[in-house]
């Protein structure tokens, strides 16, 4: 029942490179064990009165762009990061067509972090359950809640509430605040890549055409992993939101239908709304919501025989994605409340 990560590609290339197919799986190996929670661990996403109710009815997580976040500016932070091993690497390299290799890796990166092909669409969970600086900034200063999901290997999303069955595996990545970790991860792969990309040209595999043809295909495969590293990269200052987040790519010209729009501060902010359940069987979806913990500045009696109440009524509500009456209810650790 744990949940496994899975590689996630982006681009395909017109063909693909066994030497660098290898370095990829055996780079996956390590990278995508990062983003697996152990069995029955359970991420936790703090929101509002508001944003649990409307979690609730509809079952459903809003993933918000990503330049609507806390950090604006995060996808450029990874982009940043990775450019600068790129430029530190090339300095070292004498290859003028490996060089050419680093470049093309740069265009995609860059065309990426623009926004220009595909945008990114997240729910930001976090692995403490009661965390002071989680209460107060996403959920209303203390008087919020704090919803625990529990991911395995049956969990499920969907866009189409009517079509359930085309639902897909959560892509779901553990962010990395290191910055030493961040650049080891890309210079390793990277390093991993270079003598993939020559052997590849010396061999009698590669569709006969100029070299530079070969390269840039084979930096499209290869941009991938590094796409998949340049979001999970946050800036060191926000390390204490022990932050895991859902995933959500889409291209420019894939399912428009499927962003909505609010408004806030006089801006519009993007973001889809995903249903999420537990496949059991396709007579029995289940939420995957296994607690419910409310803010410090909350009256705890009261607030938990309404939550009691509500989750009963949540449980009887007819809806293609069920809800188990059973659920931990939990009061935060401490008071925020003077004396």
């Amino acid at each position: 029942m744990k949940y496994q990560a899975r590689p996630h590609y982006l681009y395909n290339p017109a063909f693909t490179t066994p030497e660098i197919a290898q370095v990829e799986e055996s780079f996956l190996t390590n990278w995508l064990s990062i983003h697996e929670p152990p069995d029955e661990q359970r991420l936790f996403h703090y929101t509002t009165l508001d944003g649990m109710q409307g979690i609730l009815n509809s079952r459903s997580l809003w993933l918000g762009h990503v330049t609507s976040l806390s950090d604006r500016s995060e996808i450029q932070y990874g982009q940043q990061l990775i450019e600068e091993v790129f430029k530190e690497i090339t300095k070292q390299e004498s290859n003028d067509i490996l060089r050419q290799f680093i470049q093309q890796l740069g265009v995609w990166i860059h065309a990426f972090a623009a926004h220009s092909m595909h945008h990114i669409f997240v729910a930001c969970f976090c692995e403490s359950r009661d965390l002071l600086s989680q209460w107060r900034g996403y959920a209303q200063r203390g008087e919020g809640y704090c919803l625990g999901f529990e991911f395995s290997s049956v969990t499920r999303i969907a866009s189409n509430l009517d079509n359930l069955n085309n639902a897909k595996e959560p892509y779901l990545r553990k962010v990395i605040y290191l910055p030493t970790k961040q650049k080891e991860l890309v210079s390793s792969y990277l390093s991993s890549l270079l003598p993939a990309v020559q052997a590849a040209l010396s061999s009698s595999r590669l569709p006969k055409q100029d070299s530079m043809t070969n390269v840039t295909i084979m930096a499209i495969q290869s941009a991938s992993i590094l796409l998949d590293m340049l979001f999970s990269f946050k800036h060191p200052a926000f390390v204490s939101e022990q932050e895991w987040r859902l995933v959500w790519v889409t291209r420019n010209d894939f399912e428009p239908q499927g962003v909505n729009f609010r408004e806030r501060l006089g801006q519009l902010i993007p973001y889809r709304p995903v249903y999420i359940f537990d496949n059991l069987a396709e007579s029995s979806r289940s939420f995957p919501l296994r607690s419910i913990g409310f803010g410090p500045l909350l009256e705890p009696l009261r607030t938990r025989a309404t939550l009691q109440l509500l989750l009963q009524r949540m449980s009887k509500a007819v809806h293609p994605i069920s809800i188990q009456p059973s659920f931990e209810i939990f009061e935060a650790g401490f008071s925020l409340r003077p004396g």
